[in-house]
């Protein structure tokens, strides 16, 4: 798993437990592949758009089971994290490689951690 992809997991569970679902707390994101947009957080729910490789995407909320709620240019849903990644600033470069965001949720709570260097 690339670097990225760590701190947008570590990104969308903080995202999932400290959002309020509005849009002042959205993350963006970027699609990793061609990915359904569902009704629901799940497979079982209706695919209501899908999204190219590459497209950004707001993250809005996040459910314990991989599933977030996005918006963007066309009907608004849900996709699995496992999808996404950070999206590039905008320079158009991805974030700096050289750190990286731990969030771990242990018996006392959740914790953070940034690394760089």
């Amino acid at each position: 798993m690339t670097l990225i992809r760590y701190v947008m997991i570590a990104a969308v569970a903080a995202l999932s437990i400290f959002s309020t679902a509005n849009a002042a707390s959205a993350v963006e994101a970027a699609s990793t592949t061609s990915l359904n947009v569902r009704s629901g957080p799940g497979t079982s729910f209706g695919v209501v758009d899908t999204l190219y490789a590459g497209e950004i995407v707001e993250i809005t909320e996040c459910e314990a089971n991989g599933w977030c709620y996005i918006e963007h240019a066309g009907p608004s849903g849900w996709v699995s994290s496992g999808y996404l990644t950070a999206a590039p600033e905008s320079g158009g470069t991805p974030a700096d490689p050289d750190c990286s965001l731990s969030f771990t949720i242990g018996p006392d709570g959740p914790t953070m951690s940034i690394v760089c260097g």
